[in-house]
C-alpha cells in the first residue's frame, strides 16, 4: 500500500476546512487516522447570512423527504428559490413533502410563488439512477445548485437489485454517477446567469475513523465495484469507508471542472437527530438514538451546513466543511503584506449585525475583540508587574500614558521584514529539527517584542492575552507543518531536558518525552514521536494552503515537492539575473550573516540584541525603527525575572542591507572589511540598555557566509 498523507486550510483571509483527495482509477493507497474524539456536544454551526438570497435560483436536492434534506429544501424556500427540484425514491411521499414545503407560513409568507417538482430516483437501483441522469438533464434548462443527500448506514451486508453491496451502491457509485450527469447542466447555467453554480455532496466526518488504514488495499488488477461488492471484503466500517470514497470523488471533480463557473465541494453536517441508524440491529439502533436525542443537533441546524456549503465562493472549490471551524493565521513573512499587522486586528470598533426582536437586523459598532482584550475586572490583573497591573486592556507599543500604538508596531514590523523574510526562507535549509527549531523560534520571539515593545506581547505571562497572539502561534503551527511535510524524515534529536513541576528528573528530551500535560484520547500523553508527521493535524480536520487536504492520497515525494515548491514562492530571494538563473538552475547565492551567542542569566526580563550598520541612535526608543538597524535577535522572558544560566542565540542575515549598501559583486575581503568597521550591536533588558561590556561572559558575534544553491521551482533551499 502507498504511504498517503492528510491535510488542509487556514489563512487570515480563508476558511478552515479539510479535503481529501483519491488517486483516480486503479489502486487506492489511502491512509488516514482514527478521529480525536475530543467532546460528544457537537459545536454550534455559523448562521446562515441575512444576506443570503436564492431568488431566481433553479436548485435540486436528492434525498430530501425527511431530516436533512429536507429541512434544506424548506432553508432554501424561505431564502426565495424560484423552483426547487426534489430527487425522491418514493414519488407518493415527495408529493406529500412538497405540500408540507409549500404550507410553511414563512414560505407561504416570503416565497408565495415558488415551485417546486418531483423527481424520482433510487440510488439503490441503477436502472433508476440511469433513468434520472438522461432525463433530468434533458427536461431542466437551468440549475444553479445541486445538493446531493442521499445515503444509507448498514451494518449488514445487503445486496441491492444490481448485485452490489447497497452502502457502497447508494453513498458513492450512485451519487458520482448523477453528480457526473450533473456537471453540464450546472456549468451552462452558470456561463449563462454569470454566477456560481454549486455541487454539494454531504459526507461525514466518520470518514475519519477506521478505513483503508487498517484494511487491506484494493489490488490494481482487482475491478473497484467487483471488490467493493464482494462480501468478502465487506466490513463494519462500510459506511466510513463509502463517505471516504464519496469526499474523494468530490475532490477528484473539483480539481477537473473550471472553479470560475462551477464550485464542488463536500460537507459534514454533524451529529443530528434524525432516523439515519434505523436499518442498524437494536444495540446500535437504540444508544445512538439516545445519543443524537441529547448530544445531537436539530435537523434544522445539520441543514445548514449544506446550505452553508453552497453559499462558498472559488476558494471553497475542492473543500471539505465540518462544524465551521475557522482558525485564522497571520503570515508575518508573506511579501504582499511585508509584515504589517492585518487590518482585521488593529481598527479600533466593527461593525456587527445581530436580529432584532421584530426579525430585522439591527446594526451595531462595538470595540474590536481583535485589537485589544478588556481584562474583566482589576482584580483579574492585581498580580500582574509594574504597569500591566493598572493598564486596562492589552496594548501594543505603549506610550507613557499607556496608549497603544499599532502604528509604531506596524513600523517596527516593518523595518524587519526583509531580515524576517530572509530568514523564514533560511529555516527551512536545515537539515536538523533542532536548528530549525531554534531557528523558528527566534522569528517567533522577534515578532512578540516587535508588536509589544513595552506591551503585553512583550513578555511571557501576559503575552496571550492579545489577541493577535493568536494568529501569530497559528502561524507557528503551519510553519511547523511546512517543515514537517517537506523533511518528512528528520526528528527531534536527543537534547538536554529542563526540569519542569511534571518531570522532575529528566535528563535528555527524546522523540518519546512525554508532553506534558497534552493527553491523548487512551490518557496517554503525546510524545514527539506521535506528532511527527504532517499529517497528524488532519484527524483534527484542519490544514494549510502549503499542506493541503487536496493532496491527502498523494504519495510523501508529493506533498514534499508541493510544500517545497511553495515555500520557494512564498519566501525565497529575487534572484539577481532571472534569465542566467532559468539556465542554470544550480546557480549558487551568498548568505551572509552574523551570529549572537549569549548567555541569558546576565539578563532579566525580554531582551532584544539590535545590529546597525553604523551608529545607532542615541535613544534606545528609536533603535526599533531607525534607518541603519538591519536585524534583531529576541529572547522573550517575565518581567524583572533573570533567566535560568543558557546560552541562547541566533543568525541574523546580513545579506540585503550589505547589498544596499555595497554592490552585490564586492569582493569578500572588502566585505569583512565593512562589516568590521560598520557592524555595530546594541542590547535592550526590560527595555533598558545594556553595556554589553558589563556582560560577565560577554556577547560573541560570529560572521557566517553561506553558500546557497537557487533553484526555486523543485528544491529546497540548501546549506553546502
Amino acid at each position: 500500500m502507498h504511504r498517503m498523507m492528510q491535510s488542509d486550510v487556514t489563512t487570515l483571509y480563508s476558511k478552515t476546512d479539510i479535503g481529501l483527495r483519491l488517486q483516480p482509477y486503479g489502486q487506492f493507497g489511502l491512509y488516514h487516522r482514527p478521529v480525536l474524539i475530543s467532546g460528544l456536544m457537537a459545536p454550534k454551526l455559523p448562521n446562515i447570512p441575512t444576506s443570503a438570497d436564492f431568488t431566481g435560483y433553479s436548485i435540486l436536492i436528492i434525498g430530501a423527504t425527511a431530516g436533512i434534506g429536507l429541512e434544506n429544501a424548506r432553508q432554501y424556500l424561505q431564502l426565495g428559490v424560484s423552483t426547487l427540484y426534489l430527487g425522491v425514491r418514493n414519488v407518493e411521499k415527495g408529493e406529500q413533502v412538497k405540500r408540507v414545503l409549500l404550507d410553511d407560513p414563512i414560505v407561504k409568507l416570503k416565497n408565495p410563488h415558488a415551485v417546486v417538482q418531483i423527481y424520482e430516483v433510487d440510488l439503490a437501483s441503477l436502472a433508476s439512477v440511469a433513468s434520472f441522469s438522461r432525463k433530468f438533464p434533458e427536461e431542466v434548462k437551468t440549475l444553479n445548485i445541486a445538493v446531493l443527500n442521499a445515503g444509507v448506514a448498514l451494518l449488514n451486508y445487503v445486496q441491492t437489485i444490481d448485485g452490489m453491496e447497497t452502502t457502497f451502491q447508494v453513498n458513492y457509485l450512485s451519487n458520482a454517477w448523477i453528480a457526473t450527469s450533473l456537471v453540464p447542466l450546472l456549468t451552462s447555467s452558470a456561463a449563462a446567469s454569470g454566477k456560481l453554480s454549486h455541487l454539494a455532496f454531504v459526507s461525514s466526518m466518520m470518514q475519519n475513523v477506521g478505513g483503508f488504514g487498517t484494511r487491506k488495499t484494493v489490488p490494481q488488477e482487482e475491478n473497484i465495484i467487483d471488490w467493493f461488492s464482494s462480501q468478502n471484503n465487506h466490513g463494519l466500517d462500510r459506511y466510513n469507508v463509502t463517505k471516504l470514497l464519496l469526499t474523494a470523488y468530490a475532490n477528484e471533480l473539483a480539481s477537473r471542472i473550471n472553479a470560475d463557473q462551477v464550485v464542488v465541494n463536500s460537507m459534514c453536517p454533524g451529529l443530528v437527530q434524525t432516523d439515519l441508524d434505523n436499518n442498524m440491529p437494536f444495540f446500535i439502533k437504540y444508544p445512538m438514538k439516545v445519543l443524537r436525542s441529547f448530544a445531537g443537533r436539530s435537523p434544522s441546524e445539520g441543514a445548514r451546513a449544506l446550505t452553508l456549503a453552497t453559499l462558498t465562493g472559488r476558494d471553497g472549490n475542492g473543500k471539505f466543511y465540518s462544524d465551521g471551524h475557522v482558525t485564522p493565521y497571520w503570515d508575518w513573512s508573506d511579501p504582499n503584506t511585508q509584515s504589517y499587522l492585518p487590518t482585521a486586528v488593529t481598527v479600533d470598533t466593527v461593525t456587527v449585525v445581530e436580529p432584532g426582536p421584530d426579525g430585522n437586523p439591527i446594526t451595531t459598532n462595538i470595540p474590536n475583540p481583535l485589537n485589544a482584550y478588556t481584562f474583566q475586572s482589576r482584580n483579574s490583573t492585581s498580580t500582574f508587574w509594574g504597569n500591566f497591573a493598572t493598564w486596562p486592556t492589552t496594548l501594543r507599543q505603549p506610550d507613557a500614558s499607556g496608549a497603544s500604538r499599532n502604528d509604531l508596531a506596524n513600523a517596527t514590523l516593518q523595518n524587519t521584514y526583509s531580515n524576517r523574510h530572509q530568514a523564514t526562507y533560511l529555516a527551512f535549509s536545515y537539515t536538523s529539527f533542532n536548528d530549525f527549531s531554534v531557528s523558528l523560534e527566534a522569528l517567533h520571539d522577534e515578532v512578540h517584542s516587535s508588536i509589544g515593545g513595552v506591551g503585553h506581547m512583550t513578555y511571557i505571562p501576559y503575552s496571550s492575552y492579545d489577541p493577535v497572539f493568536w494568529l501569530h502561534h497559528s502561524n507557528m503551527d503551519r510553519l511547523m507543518a511546512m517543515y514537517q511535510a517537506a523533511k518528512a524524515d528528520t526528528f527531534i534529536q536527543p537534547l538536554s531536558s529542563v526540569a519542569t513541576f511534571a518531570n522532575l528528573n529528566s535528563q535528555l528530551d527524546t522523540v518519546e518525552t512525554p508532553l506534558y500535560p497534552f493527553r491523548r484520547f487512551d490518557g496517554s500523553f503525546w510524545t514527539s514521536q506521535d506528532v511527527s508527521s504532517a499529517s497528524t493535524i488532519f484527524p483534527l480536520s484542519y490544514g494549510y494552503p502549503e499542506v493541503p487536504c487536496l493532496m491527502t492520497f498523494t504519495t510523501f515525494d508529493a506533498l514534499r515537492n508541493h510544500t517545497t515548491t511553495e515555500v520557494n514562492r512564498l519566501y525565497a530571494p529575487k534572484p539577481a539575473s532571472p534569465t542566467k538563473r532559468s539556465v542554470d538552475t544550480n546557480a549558487i547565492r551568498k548568505e551572509w550573516q552574523a551570529k549572537v551567542t549569549i548567555d541569558q542569566s546576565e539578563l532579566r526580563g525580554t531582551f532584544v540584541v539590535y545590529f546597525f550598520f553604523g551608529k545607532p541612535p542615541a535613544h534606545s526608543s528609536l533603535w526599533p525603527t531607525s534607518a541603519s538597524m538591519i536585524g534583531s535577535f529576541a529572547r522573550l522572558g517575565s518581567p524583572g525575572v533573570q533567566m535560568q544560566p543558557e546560552v541562547v542565540g541566533s543568525n541574523v542575515i546580513l545579506t540585503d542591507a550589505l547589498h544596499k549598501a555595497l554592490t552585490v559583486s564586492s569582493p569578500q575581503d572588502q566585505i569583512l572589511s565593512f562589516l568590521k568597521h560598520n557592524l555595530t550591536w546594541m542590547v535592550l533588558s526590560d527595555n533598558e540598555p545594556v553595556d554589553i561590556r558589563s556582560l560577565k561572559t560577554g556577547a560573541e558575534i560570529l560572521i557566517i557566509l553561506k553558500l546557497l544553491q537557487e533553484n526555486q521551482e523543485v528544491r529546497l533551499p540548501t546549506a553546502i
